[in-house]
């Protein structure tokens, strides 16, 4: 029993946090007048449509601005299928279906193109729109202005309803935690902080992004059946702007990506509402704007933030080498690039240029800022599309595929600028990579991070290996760019491009990932294109080096040939002749 209370405050905060709301609650109604019943109960599926607006905004970050829309969708869709066919399974059935059908097609739209914050929130806005004018144009069916009234409720009411909904709380804050709290939720909340990322490391980010929506609509619209239930009446309110803007507002001050953050901000503000609307008619609506202005301002986090500061889980993750060792089963096969050019508009950064990466070998590219050394792995790894020309590799045409596809053609990436997932632990950092695109399970939060043999070497090396539980954030910046490192490495890549991948790091660490370098491509052969300033660090590493100058190759050989070239000097030196 002690073990259990200790997990609960230590290792599971938020679990803990919802199991004291849910007693206040259990025996608020003993202490509360039929009226306030009424209140807490409304507050209660508030709360549950707070929480599936949390899974998109909080977890997955998509801020929707229409998300009253399958709420409305679901209390509509329950009532006039009650209504038309009387079954209350059939009607539960479909109010269910409606709203996740909906924000199935939706996220066509706006995931699977390149698309903004801000477009997604105008799309939404622009759904509620429309569905109001529905409502009111066919007013046959949803009663129009008047509403909708007449259908069979469940046959609960006062004490027994509000005990009832209590019980699906529980319920839907159990599925919505242990699905944020499992190895998929780890998948998602990355997502949200760095999308980019999550995609080079092999995730179909817009099929995910497509489910936690689906499932985030599908909730909203339960929420809008339990409220279709509790009114006995359904009205275009439920689909308006001000209901999208509100639950924004109960999540912020609440905590956003912390569900018992969502539900209290949904209970605090929809039960302090009547008490406050009756004493200070005029000024509440200016308070609660004043609060939520304070609320983002000072706690960015929401009020639940300042209740979990002091509490850190303990992980314990284990790791544990990969029975299978790293190897390239297609060892004479080379990445070629075939007059491949970039350009933005009339700006050409690439210019028809030819390159082949040997598997095997170190590649070195080399060339003053501003020669398209970035350009050219991102036109390799789908960041920036060629323009003209093809990148092929293993007989597979590259230049044409997502960047996820050209991860499951094992050829990884590193970025200029460290991008690794600041919110998660070193260890999930590694998990995440080591999945290799695969979605992880939504059953259980995995403790082994099972890495390839040279990872777990190299993980020691730059002394990451007793940091598994320490949140990547606060890492140094040369211990960020060892972890990024080390996860493209998880990858198992037979292509592995990296973007200068000793900046920040101390003498020593460059000699042991130098000697990494090696083993991985002269022992394990793996064809390596590094971006790389620091000369001396070329010179012990490369087996051949690539002059960049202007978008073009301008010279091409060993580190003798290059070091020695009378035109490289001329380049660094800034005489190199135009055109080269």
């Amino acid at each position: 029993m002690n073990g259990l209370v200790k997990d609960l405050v230590v290792n599971k905060p938020m679990l803990r946090d919802f199991i004291i709301i849910s007693l206040l609650l259990a025996i608020a109604p003993f202490f509360s007048s039929d009226y306030y019943i009424t209140v807490i109960s409304s507050a209660i599926i508030y709360a549950i449509f707070a929480i599936s607006f949390d899974l998109a905004w909080g977890y997955m970050g998509i801020l929707t601005l229409g998300h009253s829309l399958f709420l409305g969708l679901g209390a509509y869709t329950y009532s006039i299928m009650q209504i038309e066919f009387g079954s209350k399974t059939l009607a539960i059935i479909v109010a269910i279906l409606i709203p996740s059908f909906i924000g199935f097609l939706v996220s066509q739209f706006l995931f699977f193109k390149k698309t903004t914050p801000f477009f997604i929130g105008i799309v939404t806005l622009a759904l509620t729109v429309i569905a109001e004018q529905g409502v009111l144009k066919f007013s046959t069916w949803t009663g129009g202005q008047n509403g909708l009234t007449g259908f069979e409720t469940i046959p609960l009411a006062g004490t027994s309803f509000y005990f009832f909904l209590l019980v699906v709380l529980v319920i839907v804050f159990a599925i919505v935690y242990y699905l944020t709290k499992s190895d998929f939720g780890k998948l998602i909340v990355s997502i949200r902080d760095n999308e980019e990322r999550v995609q080079f490391l092999g995730f179909k980010v817009p099929h995910i992004k497509t489910l936690v929506f689906v499932i985030s609509a599908s909730i909203a619209g339960f929420a809008g059946i339990l409220f279709a239930n509790f009114n006995g009446f359904v009205s275009t309110n439920l689909l308006a702007f001000s209901l999208a803007t509100q639950v924004i507002i109960w999540v912020a001050i609440g905590g956003r990506g912390r569900i018992v953050g969502a539900i209290i901000g949904a209970l605090l503000i929809n039960i302090l509402t009547p008490i406050f609307n009756t004493n200070f008619p005029y000024l509440w609506q200016m308070l609660l704007g004043l609060f939520f202005i304070l609320v983002v301002l000072f706690i960015p986090n929401g009020i639940y933030s300042l209740m979990k500061k002091s509490m850190q889980s303990t992980t314990g993750f284990v790791t544990k080498v990969k029975d299978e060792p790293l190897k390239n089963t297609n060892s004479n096969d080379a990445l070629k690039m075939e007059n491949v050019s970039v350009s933005f508009g009339d700006l050409h950064i690439l210019k028809e240029l030819n390159l082949v990466v040997k598997p095997g070998e170190i590649q070195c590219i080399v060339g003053p800022n501003g020669a398209g050394k970035s350009t050219l792995i991102n036109a390799i790894t789908g960041r920036n599309p060629a323009s003209k020309g093809k990148v092929t590799f293993n007989s597979t045409r590259l230049d044409n595929l997502s960047p996820q596809d050209i991860v499951s053609n094992k050829v990884a990436r590193t970025f200029q600028t460290t991008s690794i997932i600041n919110d998660i632990t070193v260890a999930e950092n590694l998990q995440l990579a080591a999945y290799k695109g695969k979605i992880p399970t939504v059953l259980k939060k995995t403790k082994d991070v099972v890495l390839p043999a040279i990872t777990l070497d190299l993980l020691k090396k730059v002394n990451l290996a007793h940091k598994l539980d320490e949140v990547a954030e606060n890492l140094s910046h040369g211990e960020q760019q060892a972890l990024e490192l080390c996860m493209v490495m998880a990858l198992e890549p037979t292509i592995l491009l990296l973007d200068e991948p000793t900046a920040g790091l101390t003498q020593t660490e460059r000699k042991d990932i130098g000697k990494m370098f090696k083993e991985l491509a002269h022992e394990k052969n793996v064809g390596l294109v590094i971006i790389e300033h620091d000369m001396d660090f070329v010179k012990e590493i490369a087996d051949r080096v690539t002059v960049l100058y202007d978008g073009r190759i301008a010279a091409d050989g060993s580190v003798r040939e290059i070091t020695e070239s009378t035109l490289v000097k001329e380049i660094y030196l800034g005489t190199a002749v135009e055109g080269v």
